[in-house]
């Protein structure tokens, strides 16, 4: 699970509490930031040089002692990237080199710093995992591994940082400093925007994953050919079957993309050397599962969720909000995380995952015998390419994983649902339980979002226009209110903006026209009255502005200060007036 959590727990950490634009950033430490470093290089490399003793004297417990000393580097990997970063200031790194007003970069910049940690343990825990043979021969080629598999967890989740980057970094004035003042007002509107942002970097993570991975077209012959007639069989569209180099460290297969023509089946080198066809073909059935059964919208969807919710008005409730609230931010960000992604993703994960092993073994049938007998469920293909990988990589058939169950429980669950219809029947009572829950969560935060924008849209056109006039910085309070209540005070200061750009395209009348209307729609706010008394008294109507003063003299609930402002210029006008006559 850290494995794919750790990157954007990393992001997260990184980017939390850095200085906001306009104010001076903290110095970096780099003398103790060096002292962590090498702290960490030395812990790390004294227990990868125990970890390679155990892996040489007892090879049975080889593996699972690697993996969990390994889990242990990441943790303390996190930890020290989280004391660089928030303990001394490392978070301010790209102000230092001069690349904080870049888009995108000073995100890379902070998590450059945590892909040198994950070197250092990559480095550090290489003639262990050599030994094992999970790891490539070369310990660079084994940190090159490592940073292409962030991808995976990064790729969706950048482009979004990179998007609210080209809008923060906006100078003030600007229309792009505008959008970013209207979108902190509208919440879910937001969310939207980023949740696409999310969907189309999902559609093109598989052809970026085919370059960084290496991964080239499988070639022609049998194994391919049965590929492709399997997959014409199910009614699976993808563009290619790309075969996946990791130097025979990784025995593995992914399906990526959700969109047919957007889509890649990945298997790796080393899962082609160590099965059959027919058990790589098996693989291959369990990945079609995942495409046909619609997983990666599902996921899409599930994590839509998990935004929609907190942005939503009442969707977690006043109390828990106010908790939540109450909460440090980072705090509040990593154990969200950790929770969504690492508790209740993982629980459906593996649902998921054995979803698509039915999907195999159901569209993958045994050949009966030759003496016409009931095929063996613990025959079937995909049973024993899961036993052999278990074979192969040693030590791996009774681990717990994040995203699987174990490889033993899946063996045990192929075998009981290829020979009871009982077991068969509960199966698709609990997985259509599932998928009806989720379908139904995103089906309900998706319409109470749709139903929510139109509201936050029609405040956009009043926001624009006063984002876009300096002279209207003075209403601007006014703008955040976007209760149903207090629409006709924002269209009056959309009419106040309109009014002063017709007042400078010399359209005086209309100028009028607008503040006359705008004062009735907000006959209680005194700034809106003054803009409308000060167009009177450009207009010479003396007698029509004092009684604009007059109005605000007697408004509720406004200072002293105002007024006072007020009646002193509503008695200059009556005193001008007498001078001339008027």
């Amino acid at each position: 699970m850290l494995s794919f959590l750790q990157y954007l727990i990393a992001l997260v950490i990184g980017a939390h509490a850095v200085a906001p634009p306009g104010v001076p950033p903290a110095v970096p430490r780099v003398g103790p930031i060096v002292v962590t470093f090498a702290v960490f290089a030395v812990l790390a490399a004294l227990r990868g040089r125990t970890l390679a003793r155990v892996v040489r004297v007892a090879a049975d417990d080889g593996l699972p002692a690697f993996a969990r000393t390994f889990l242990v580097g990441r943790i303390g990997a996190l930890i020290a990237f989280g004391i660089v970063m928030q303990g001394f200031d490392g978070r301010e790194l790209p102000a230092a080199i001069g690349v904080a007003d870049w888009v995108l970069v000073p995100h890379l910049v902070r998590l450059a710093v945590f892909a040198a940690f994950l070197a250092i343990l990559r480095v550090a825990f290489h003639p262990a995992g050599r030994d094992l043979g999970v790891v490539p021969d070369s310990a660079i080629r084994s940190v090159g591994n490592e940073l292409g598999q962030a991808l995976l967890p990064l790729g969706p989740i950048l482009p979004v940082f990179a998007l609210w980057d080209v809008f923060t970094l906006a100078p003030s004035g600007t229309r792009r400093a505008a959008a970013r003042e209207i979108l902190t007002r509208l919440p879910v509107s937001q969310s939207v925007l980023m949740l696409l942002t999310i969907g189309v970097a999902l559609a093109v993570m598989p052809f970026i994953l085919r370059v960084i991975w290496r991964a080239r077209p499988m070639p022609p012959g049998p194994l391919r050919t049965r590929l492709e007639a399997y997959a014409e069989r199910v009614n699976l569209h993808a563009r290619d079957i790309l075969v996946w180099p990791t130097g025979g460290s990784q025995v593995n297969a992914a399906v990526v993309g959700a969109l047919p023509r957007l889509r890649y089946v990945f298997i790796t080198d080393g899962l082609l050397e160590t099965l059959e066809d027919d058990e790589i073909e098996a693989v291959f059935a369990h990945e079609a599962g995942h495409a046909k059964r619609g997983h990666v919208p599902l996921f899409f969807g599930f994590s839509c969720v998990l935004v929609l919710m907190q942005v939503l008005p009442g969707a977690l409730g006043s109390a828990y909000a106010e908790f939540v609230a109450s909460v440090h931010p980072l705090t509040r960000a990593v154990v969200g995380l950790l929770f969504w992604v690492g508790l209740v993703f993982g629980y459906v994960s593996r649902r998921f995952e054995q979803e698509a092993d039915v999907f195999g073994i159901e569209t993958l049938p045994q050949p009966a015998p030759d003496d016409g007998s009931t095929p063996d469920p613990a025959d079937h293909p995909f049973g024993r390419a899961l036993e052999r990988i278990a074979d192969e990589v040693g030590g791996i058939r009774e681990a717990k994983g994040w995203r699987h169950f174990s490889i033993a429980d899946r063996v045990i669950f192929v075998q009981a649902y290829l020979s009871s219809e009982t077991i068969r029947r509960g199966y698709r009572w609990r997985v259509g339980a599932l998928r009806g829950t989720l379908i139904l969560a995103i089906a309900g935060f998706t319409l109470a979002a749709l139903a929510h924008l139109p509201g936050e849209l029609a405040t956009v056109p009043a926001r624009w226009r006063i984002e876009r006039d300096p002279l209207m910085s003075v209403l601007q309070p006014l703008s955040v209110a976007t209760q149903p209540e207090r629409l006709p005070i924002i269209r009056a200061i959309a009419l106040v903006s309109s009014a002063d750009l017709a007042r400078r395209a010399g359209r005086h009348g209309t100028a009028l026209r607008w503040l006359r209307e705008a004062a009735r729609l907000a006959p209680d706010q005194p700034a809106i009255l003054a803009a409308y008394g000060g167009a009177l008294e450009g207009a010479d109507r003396p007698r029509g502005a004092r009684l604009v003063y007059a109005r605000i003299e007697a408004l509720q609930g406004v200072s002293q200060a105002v007024r006072d402002a007020a009646r002193e210029r509503r008695e200059e006008l009556a005193a001008e007036a007498r001078d001339h006559g008027r």
